[in-house]
């Protein structure tokens, strides 16, 4: 009994535990498939530089071939260089004769002004005003219109009206431009007083003074702009005033 019991002792003390071979070697297979599968996406990651390595040397090569294919002349398979295949054909139409620029100024001149008139006959008064203004260049065909300007009844066009009669000193408009003066409107009076003035008349233009005090934003920066246009010196210190604060008369800024 005791001999028996030794025995199994001994034998459970130097036996190797069960499975323990077996988990050793599962051990090692799935290290060495875990290796296996790294080296080969290395290896496929070498191949893939590789090919791309290859295809940009094909490119830069191709490129500098062609950079020395197009700067000598092509040849045939003899040698021979070919005639421009271009210069021997024959042309199969006149060429289109080139549009003439020799039309004279004159005639330039009296197209826009055609246009110009065109325009004026709109009773659109934006559009007239804008048509006045455009048309200051044109002396000879503007006298008509300004003159249906100065008696339109939009209040707009008779100011543009008569800052431009002034500005071209329109002396055959000063009939129209008396009952201006006494226009409704401070902005149309502002126009008329500095028309009068460019051509030559004495007025009194102490009326700007009282319309820079005004509480319409359109007479106030009118009434500025008219005195801006006459360029009086006398206007400075009214500017000044209106805007709240005194101007130097030499250098037009704060005092």
């Amino acid at each position: 009994m005791t001999t028996q019991t030794t025995t199994q002792m001994t034998m459970q003390t130097t036996s190797t535990p069960a499975g323990g071979p077996m988990i050793t070697e599962g051990k090692r297979q799935r290290d060495a498939a875990r290796r296996a599968r790294r080296q080969a996406r290395m290896r496929r990651a070498r191949v893939l530089l590789i090919g791309l390595t290859g295809v940009a040397s094909a490119i830069i090569t191709a490129c500098q071939t062609t950079d020395a294919v197009s700067t000598e002349s092509w040849t045939s398979r003899d040698g021979r260089t070919p005639a421009d295949p271009l210069a021997t054909m024959e042309p199969t139409y006149a060429p289109a004769a080139a549009p003439s620029l020799t039309m004279s100024i004159d005639a330039l001149h009296t197209a826009a002004l055609d246009e110009l008139l065109a325009a004026a006959d709109s009773n659109d008064p934006l559009l007239l005003a804008n048509t006045i203004e455009a048309m200051k260049p044109y002396a000879e065909g503007i006298r008509p219109v300004i003159r249906r300007g100065l008696v339109a009844d939009n209040r707009g066009v008779r100011f543009v009206a008569a800052m431009v009669a002034g500005q071209l000193k329109l002396h055959e408009t000063t009939d129209l431009l008396d009952p201006l003066l006494l226009d409704e409107h401070d902005s149309v009076r502002a126009a008329a007083l500095y028309a009068k003035t460019q051509l030559g008349e004495k007025v009194d233009l102490s009326p700007l003074a009282l319309m820079l005090e005004s509480n319409s934003a359109e007479v106030k920066g009118n009434a500025a702009y008219v005195l801006g246009e006459l360029g009086e010196v006398s206007a400075v210190p009214m500017l000044g005033q209106a805007m709240g604060r005194g101007l130097s008369r030499e250098s037009g800024t704060r005092a």
